[in-house]
């Protein structure tokens, strides 16, 4: 069992002058059962320092144990604080094969105001229904609008209502199709409504971190969700049936992508570069990965569960 880990954590968003939080989970076995309890954690931090293309070392910023189900949640320091960016973090178990067992993670330190686009994983990119055993088709061309919205300086933010315990496997998927980089958000555990849940983390880190949705993309259940959040019907973009309501309070993609990519070129109120800190953050070079520690396990294929099917398409955030 042991050797089946599914270690993960989600990305971090910090809002600058807030408690910096990690919070993780080390567990074995696709369901997680077993837990890596009382386990010392070392926290390595390798920041980025914004206009500054000179690589930055690793550095430690402490140890801490996980708890009897194999929980971190450490708090850095007020001596390593870090600053606006986006800085790579590596958890490291003490025991064990440090290339199984690391789990890598970005945390963004972000200023109030800073410009995201948003991204439902299954509701925007997969092509076909995610089939145990089977690696989804990703849909044509969303890569490329995912590379348009990074280029231009906007903080990407891939949400998923999948429990967390498929982390690895839908991160990898995301890799493979060559996702530009962005931060990863999975449901803390299992849920009967998993669309509710992933509206509240959505509200939750939208608010807490005072960040500025530029436009988000989903299907159909993504769009009561999206408008909750104030967003306006040319801010949304969903592809898949709408419903005749749903095309008036979203802007549908109809044709795919390609068409898409060149509807957004010609309207210059929306395709405009990301302004603040954190856009040069993004557009940054990113570090060399041959002097990071290692954080990826071996190469397995993504293997997905489907989603709970849920009949609430009106699925709002509680107020």
């Amino acid at each position: 069992m042991t050797s089946n880990p599914n270690h993960r954590a989600n990305d971090a968003i910090v809002l600058d002058g807030r408690p910096q939080i990690i919070a993780a989970r080390f567990t074995f076995g696709t369901l997680d059962l077993l837990s890596m309890a009382n386990e010392e954690i070392e926290v390595l931090c390798r920041p980025q320092m914004v206009n500054c293309d000179k690589p930055q070392n690793w550095k430690s910023l402490g140890r801490q144990c996980t708890d009897s189900n194999g929980r971190l949640a450490f708090q850095i320091p007020d001596a390593h604080r870090l600053p606006i960016g986006l800085h790579r973090i590596q958890l490291v178990p003490s025991s064990g094969d440090p290339d199984e067992q690391t789990v890598g993670l970005t945390m963004a330190i972000v200023p109030p105001g800073c410009d995201v686009v948003i991204c439902s994983i299954d509701g925007s990119f997969a092509a076909s229904l995610s089939l145990m055993g089977k690696d989804p088709k990703v849909r044509a061309g969303s890569v490329d609008i995912m590379r348009h919205w990074h280029s231009l300086g906007y903080l990407l933010i891939y949400m998923s209502a999948r429990p967390d315990m498929q982390h690895r496997q839908v991160s990898m998927w995301l890799n493979q199709h060559n996702f530009p980089p962005g931060l990863t958000f999975f449901l803390d555990g299992l849920f009967t409504d998993p669309l509710r849940q992933k509206a509240v983390l959505l509200k939750s880190l939208i608010e807490q971190n005072q960040l500025s949705v530029h436009c988000a993309y989903g299907s159909a259940k993504d769009v009561p969700i999206y408008r909750s959040l104030g967003l306006q019907a040319h801010q949304i973009f969903a592809v898949g049936k709408l419903s005749r309501r749903q095309a008036q309070e979203a802007t549908p993609i109809r044709e795919g992508y390609a068409a898409h990519f060149m509807e957004l070129m010609d309207q210059n109120h929306l395709s405009v570069p990301a302004t603040g800190p954190m856009s040069s953050a993004v557009l940054q070079k990113a570090p060399d990965p041959s002097s990071a520690p290692p954080d990826v396990s071996p190469f397995r294929r993504s293997v997905f569960f489907d989603l709970p099917d849920s009949k609430d398409t009106e699925t709002v955030l509680p107020s």
